[in-house]
């Protein structure tokens, strides 16, 4: 039971990264037009897509950072430096 689970996650996971891939170069093009946009939401996201592709990090989510685990979407003042 939980090595059909995980096969069929893997598989899920697979089939996202092939997806990115193949898309990349019009993801990095909504993401640039997203964040010109006035729509502070549009342009949130955008910000989070574009430091995910740049850093490699995680999404985060609330559950991790409660344990010290932060992601782009639970970065905190704290853990940014800007040189």
């Amino acid at each position: 039971m939980i090595g059909k689970a995980l096969k069929k996650r893997w598989q899920r996971k697979q089939q996202g990264v092939k997806n990115v891939s193949q898309n990349y170069t019009d993801i990095k093009r909504r993401v640039h037009l997203d964040l010109q946009n006035a729509n502070e939401v549009t342009c949130l996201t955008a910000l989070a897509v574009a430091l995910i592709l740049e850093t490699s990090e995680r999404v985060g989510n609330p559950y991790s950072a409660d344990n010290g685990h932060f992601g782009i979407t639970t970065l905190q003042k704290q853990h940014i430096r800007i040189n």
